[in-house]
């Protein structure tokens, strides 16, 4: 074989290569796209099954000096028409971080909550229909969006009967990052404001797994700020302890995945958590305010969870008081909504 014919065999491999890899994107795109269908479709069936209606408000906030108003979107469960005054309550639940307020509709449902409960899931500043309001800038820090839940609270009269100034008891359950937004949101507002408490693998200074906050302060690309596919699985196999594959198909992850990529700017969530400054929760002030307080607060862990420390929750929970109870669930990592566990659900249904 000449010259000439080593050099058309070699350019008809590379066409050839080419023409492969070329549709194996193709179909990897084609498969991600019906992976990220199913995925959806699935979380709208828990979001019909939970009973709950996409709704927004607008919240009137103060920040950088400025006011402004934004749409808050969120998810409700109404209470019935036909419920007794007396039996009336309120929940508000705050996801995690990267968490959209759908994928904790599976926990609304799984609770079989009485027709008097009325529950609202909100969605955290620039997750999911939030990220509108993104003025391609700012990202919130936790102060930030402590402030915006006390006015989402405020603009739904989540706590008050509709139509009445009337109070309701209301109850919070936090995930994650909404775990130490609901804790601060407890220690802020008077003695007998929330009725019980839930914090699941809450997220603060004094709970972090250390080798967790290490990692997330250096580079948090390698944990919630993923970007490409190995990153989402690496993130769902380690981080969250075992999430994946053990309870989250492979064909969910890929949805989850192409979810990422089509609704959130590559470096999205990277650089949010970058601004992100977790003070400490953990102070004379707060624990003298919380000896005054006699509203039940369940902490909840998983035993596999790699971000959110169960031993370093029991220390710094442990000072605040009697109210306080701890639990530690088996064969559970960093899960507060997404196929979340049936012992876990139990476990705050009963709570």
């Amino acid at each position: 074989i000449d010259s000439i014919g080593i050099a058309t065999i070699v350019t008809c491999l590379v066409i050839i290569s080419g023409t492969v890899i070329f549709f194996k994107q193709r179909l990897f795109v084609a498969f991600a796209d019906i992976a990220q269908l199913l995925a959806k479709l699935a979380i709208h069936l828990n979001v019909v099954h939970a009973g709950l209606v996409p709704k927004s408000v607008e919240l009137r906030l103060f920040n950088n000096g400025r006011n402004e108003v934004v749409r808050a979107h969120y998810l409700e469960r109404d209470a019935s028409s036909h419920s007794k005054e007396d039996k009336l309550q309120d929940i508000l639940i705050v996801p995690g971080f990267t968490a959209e307020a759908t994928l904790m509709a599976e926990l609304v449902s799984s609770m079989n909550l009485p027709p008097e409960i009325r529950v609202c899931i909100m969605e955290l500043p620039l997750h999911g229909k939030n990220v509108i309001n993104f003025d391609g800038t700012n990202f919130p820090n936790p102060q930030d969006i402590l402030d915006y839940t006390f006015a989402f609270v405020e603009a739904v009269g989540l706590g008050k009967q509709k139509n009445s100034e009337k109070e309701i008891p209301l109850n919070i359950i936090g995930y994650s990052l909404g775990g130490g937004i609901c804790f601060r949101m407890l220690t802020e507002r008077p003695p007998g404001t929330y009725r019980k408490v839930v914090l699941l693998a809450p997220a603060s200074k004094e709970t972090m797994d250390d080798t967790f906050n290490q990692i997330s302060s250096e580079n948090p690309r390698k944990v919630h700020g993923w970007e490409t596919f190995e990153e989402c699985k690496e993130f769902f196999t380690k981080t969250a302890g075992g999430f994946y594959p053990n309870k989250l198909p492979h064909i969910a992850l890929v949805g989850i995945h192409r979810q990422r990529e089509i609704t959130y700017n590559k470096g999205f969530f990277t650089d949010y958590f970058r601004g992100f400054k977790f003070e400490s929760s953990s102070d004379e002030t707060r624990q003298k305010i919380l000896e005054q307080y006699k509203t039940p607060v369940l902490v909840a862990c998983g035993d596999r969870d790699n971000c959110i420390s169960m031993k370093k929750c029991k220390h710094h929970f442990k000072d605040y008081g009697k109210y306080f109870s701890f639990h530690e669930i088996f064969d559970t990592g960093h899960v507060g909504g997404l196929a979340t566990g049936r012992t876990m659900t139990t476990i705050v249904q009963v709570f």
